[in-house]
């Protein structure tokens, strides 16, 4: 790809590639044999229990430039509802890592999951707020067909799959009903908040103009970011 049509990126939109660490190290390796670390640069997911020092280090030499990472809360309680055998511990130390190598990566969060409490989403500012990810992105619950989580609130009766409205209103998000233990009222504030710290209270950084072809190297110019944050200015 690099050499018949100048392919300089590529990203791997596996769930983790972390799944399979020595494939990944082959690769590495490979691609620093070849010399293609220099000239193509990489971008995947991974999960945060998956990564250490070594290992970060190494696929930066390979190439790869940025990580993303499903962090989802900063809350033990929520995870475990999540059943994603991850610890919070594990986050912050993935986070911490990334920090002191300078590795650029993305962290995904959830706020809205079914049981979550007000003082989850409290933990949840807790670690955006000393890790200070490069990237954030905050993401609102949607139960998905085929989930446990989705099973779970259709044997309750929560979601009625005969209502044709009701599979329109659950697809959008920005529209979806709240199905965290938080009054839907303080819920929507919270969201705000949460974005509002992600998108604009963060110090300012080289931020990744989003998107799975966008190298995350790109740099966003302050007169756009003041354009999205205000339409009217531009």
């Amino acid at each position: 790809m690099h050499r018949q049509f100048g392919i300089d990126s590529v990203y791997f939109t596996d769930s983790t590639i972390g799944n399979n660490r020595r494939q990944v190290e082959q690769f590495s390796e490979l691609m620093l044999q070849t010399g293609l670390a220099n000239s193509v640069h990489w971008f995947a997911n991974i999960r945060p229990n998956q990564i250490n020092e070594k290992f970060l280090q190494l696929i930066w030499r390979a190439g790869c430039r940025f990580l993303f990472h499903g962090f989802e809360s900063g809350s033990q309680r929520v995870l475990d509802l999540m059943v994603k055998g991850m610890k919070v511990e594990w986050n912050y130390i993935a986070a911490e890592l990334h920090n002191k190598l300078k590795f650029p990566y993305h962290a995904s969060i959830m706020l809205g999951y079914p049981g979550e409490r007000e003082e989850d989403v409290m933990q949840t500012f807790d670690f955006l707020r000393k890790v200070k990810p490069p990237m954030i992105g905050i993401n609102e619950y949607v139960p998905l067909p085929g989930a446990p989580d989705y099973d779970l609130l259709k044997s309750k009766g929560i979601l009625d799959i005969e209502d044709p409205q009701e599979w329109r209103r659950i697809g959008e998000s920005n529209a979806s009903r709240v199905y965290a233990d938080i009054p839907e009222a303080r819920f929507r504030e919270l969201l705000l908040q949460a974005r509002a710290f992600a998108y604009t209270e963060i110090p300012r950084q080289v931020r990744p103009a989003w998107g799975c072809l966008a190298p995350p190297q790109s740099e966003i110019k302050e007169e756009d970011l003041r354009q999205a944050e205000d339409p009217k200015s531009g």
